[in-house]
């Protein structure tokens, strides 16, 4: 009855039947039910000295109403002892909060069912004849073990209450160090290990790196295989960049784990054949531990350049996805521009790297990755009659390629896109002989022309169309000599050189293509490999690793914020934190 109470103040409480809400339920089944067994006990105990049949419905009201009241406040104290599970928040309030609704509801309809429901039914279902205790061989032995120590713990009450204090006082200690961290630590067998490093890797690099680790990892007994990636994956719930690196392990059986040498007390006097029988109670090898396993192989992994970051794949996973951080603690932090995010998250990466217990900080660099910038230079443009839109419409079919047509496959549609080949765009010289055509309807302007053919005279400065695009020859010349028309070619056409930026700039040469070098400024800059946001404010993180066997993540988190706070002041006498920057604790 108080199981199916529970369920109903679960469908009012919006509290699905999962795991946990499940599970509170069935720890309090073993519990709620020691309400109704001890009130049928002390029932049958009654029922069994009194010998007067006539008499059994007092007997029982009487028995219920001797031990009803003690039973209903132990159920009520086990309610309440979990109420402290409600003040738990993140992920341990989430995964812990159904079974403490469900657990509190069982106990409580527990305590009111055992005085209201449950005498009622012993009225009605004991029945017959009840032999006493001491005609049941197995209650005689346990009352002789039990009824010494009662009596012993009745006579010196008050030392036994003195020293269930001093117990008590002995476990503040070791509250005080408990830590906020309620999340049991989970064996998967399997470890993720994510080194970063900072932009700008090549992927020959990248490989290099990964394949070199891979190798110091397989060098660990505990290791069965490993297997990684460098970059980003073919999905879009990946934005790894090329300086993020993955790599899963996958652990032997704990039994097959090697051990390793531990220093004892007797190590260093004892001899070898005292050592031998020492070695029995106290052996002097062990295992590691899957956090002592996290911490050498973070050591072992040490690179130049490189951070590492190592924990659990699952729960890794759902870090990233409540918080966005890949590691256990992380720090975000919001400013107006990149650079003051870059200042302040390198500020705070030397800071964090001084608390007790961290392993690794990073944080994320938001420049370092290179680009290509074409500025079009508008006063050239206009010089050729062109227009900033002719010269984007090369830069775009060009390098970026352009859908120019679409191959439908029966439901299928794949797009065709044309670009120039990787030796006409691989690098800004390449860039820079990219010919930009001149339309042909535009009239130009030439310092000097020759004719070709027979004339009275050379032909003046005049006026010429210009020829089909991607061509060097120029259209037939109107206004000549009475020798008829003929092909002008310039002089440093009959030479046989191509025309220079130089020559097209001072206006020496004309035709119907002109280099993009000479219309545009193409340069390498540095810019950020990525751009993130939250809520619309750009955001960079600042990760942090921690020693899980040295410091828990809640104490962690409290002394990183002390000094962080203390050091604030330095941090804006030196410009790191720009206006408008503030950091948060996701942890």
């Amino acid at each position: 009855m108080s199981v199916l109470l529970s369920f109903i103040g679960m469908r009012y409480l919006g509290i699905s039947a999962n795991i946990m809400s499940l599970g509170g339920i069935a720890i309090a089944v073993g519990e709620l039910s020691d309400a109704a067994i001890v009130m049928i006990e002390n029932a049958h105990k009654r029922l069994a000295e009194n010998g007067r049949p006539e008499d059994r419905v007092r007997v029982i009201v009487d028995s219920a109403k001797e031990v009803g009241k003690p039973i209903f406040y132990s159920l009520l104290l086990i309610t309440v002892s979990f109420l402290p599970i409600f003040t738990l928040s993140g992920q341990a309030g989430k995964l812990f909060m159904p079974l403490a609704y469900t657990k509190t509801l069982a106990m409580f309809f527990a305590a009111i069912l055992s005085i209201t429901l449950a005498p009622p039914l012993m009225i009605w279902l004991l029945r017959g004849r009840f032999r006493t205790e001491a005609e049941n061989p197995l209650n005689r032995v346990l009352a002789n073990v039990y009824q010494p120590i009662a009596r012993f713990i009745i006579r010196w009450r008050l030392g036994v209450v003195v020293v269930a204090a001093l117990v008590m006082v002995a476990t503040v200690p070791v509250f005080m160090r408990l830590g906020s961290e309620f999340m049991p630590p989970l064996d998967e067998g399997s470890l993720l290990v994510m080194p970063t490093t900072f932009p700008g890797i090549s992927i020959e690099e990248a490989r290099r790196a990964l394949n070199t680790q891979h190798r110091t990892i397989m060098g660990f007994g505990e290791v069965a295989m490993v297997h990684g990636k460098a970059g980003r994956a073919e999905t879009a719930t990946d934005p790894a960049q090329l300086d993020m690196s993955e790599s899963v392990i996958t652990l032997k059986p704990h039994n097959e784990w090697p051990t390793i040498p531990t220093k004892r007390w007797y190590s260093d006097w004892a001899p070898s054949w005292l050592q031998e029988g020492l070695r029995t109670i106290w052996p002097d090898r062990k295992q590691r531990t899957v956090s002592e396993l996290s911490r050498d192989l973070d050591a072992a992994l040490r690179m130049p350049g490189y951070q590492m970051a190592i924990a659990p794949p699952i729960r890794t996973r759902i870090d990233m996805l409540t918080t966005g951080v890949r590691t256990p603690v992380g720090i975000k932090v919001f400013g107006p521009d990149l650079q003051g995010i870059e200042r302040l998250s390198v500020a705070l990466e030397g800071v964090l790297r001084t608390v007790l217990g961290t392993r690794s900080t990073f944080a994320e660099r938001q420049s370092g990755r290179e680009y290509i910038d074409i500025e079009p230079r508008r006063d050239a443009i206009a010089r050729y009659g062109l227009t900033v839109r002719d010269v984007q419409d090369l830069i775009e079919a060009a390098i970026g390629g352009m859908p120019v047509s679409t191959v439908i496959d029966g439901r299928a549609r794949y797009s065709v896109n044309v670009r120039y080949a990787a030796d006409f765009r691989a690098d800004p010289q390449a860039l820079n002989a990219l010919l930009v055509p001149i339309p042909p309807t535009r009239t130009l302007s030439f310092a000097a022309a020759r004719t070709a053919g027979s004339g009275t005279s050379p032909a003046p400065r005049s006026q010429v169309q210009s020829g089909s695009s991607g061509t060097d020859t120029m259209g037939s010349m109107s206004g000549g000599g009475s020798g008829g028309s003929g092909m002008p070619q310039t002089s440093a056409q009959m030479s046989g050189t191509a025309p220079t930026g130089a020559e097209w700039d001072n206006g020496q040469q004309a035709g119907s293509v002109v280099p993009l070098g000479a219309l545009a400024n193409i340069k390498v800059v540095t810019g950020p490999p990525m751009i993130k946001n939250e809520n619309g404010t750009l955001v960079g993180y600042v990760f942090a690793d921690i020693d899980s066997s040295q410091r828990d993540l809640g104490g962690w988190v409290n002394d990183a914020k002390k000094l962080s706070q203390t050091r604030s002041k330095s941090h804006r006498a030196i410009g790191c934190s720009g206006p408008g920057s503030t950091s948060s604790w996701p942890n």
